[in-house]
């Protein structure tokens, strides 16, 4: 999709293709894909490239087969949700490229094994987590992400240590009741 200056796309039914393996979003336009799911052909999911696009890209990944489970941004300041846990490797694959983006694991991206990569890029970039999540038995790795956005609540939120380990991060509480957070 070429979204020039003032072009924006803002997609409201999910996309289905038996050849479908990437879609490309260049220019300068906004793309909302409303929590859209984009499906491929069954041998592999898909991807997104947006590494050309200026505008913000808002796109939720979520675990349905053979769809998207890797996004590359590019300059905008860009939403992603993740909306689900995936176990196989790669998983969730997320480079927001240069901008101040938002990544968010809601309460379903959490699960045994679920494997997540996420890069910010330059920016000043934010993952915000759900209340009660464990993340202690995911594979997360985190690069380049400068604040970390956790909401609390009555259940506490694991870690893996080596997530948190010799990097710097601001912390931020969001929501009603105290912030658990525990470390494994």
């Amino acid at each position: 999709f070429e979204l020039s200056s003032g072009t924006d796309l803002n997609l409201s039914n999910n996309i289905t293709g038996d050849e479908l393996t990437q879609v490309n979003l260049t220019g300068a336009g906004n793309a909302n894909f409303n929590n859209s799911t984009i499906t491929g052909n069954t041998n592999s999911a898909v991807s997104i490239n947006a590494n050309n696009l200026s505008g913000n890209l808002s796109f939720s990944v979520n675990n349905t087969p053979n769809s998207v489970n890797n996004i590359s941004a590019g300059a905008g300041n860009d939403a992603i949700e993740i909306n689900g846990a995936i176990k196989a490797n790669p998983g969730i694959v997320i480079n927001t490229g240069s901008g101040n983006d938002t990544i968010t694991f809601t309460s379903t991206s959490s699960g045994n094994e679920a494997t997540s990569s996420i890069d910010g890029g330059d920016g000043l970039d934010i993952i915000e987590f759900a209340a009660g999540l464990d993340l202690s038995q995911n594979n997360l790795t985190i690069s380049n992400v400068e604040k970390l956005k956790f909401t609390g609540g009555a259940n506490t939120v694991k870690f893996k240590s080596d997530v948190l380990s010799q990097k710097t991060y601001e912390l931020i509480e969001n929501g009603s009741g105290n912030l658990n957070l525990e470390v494994v």
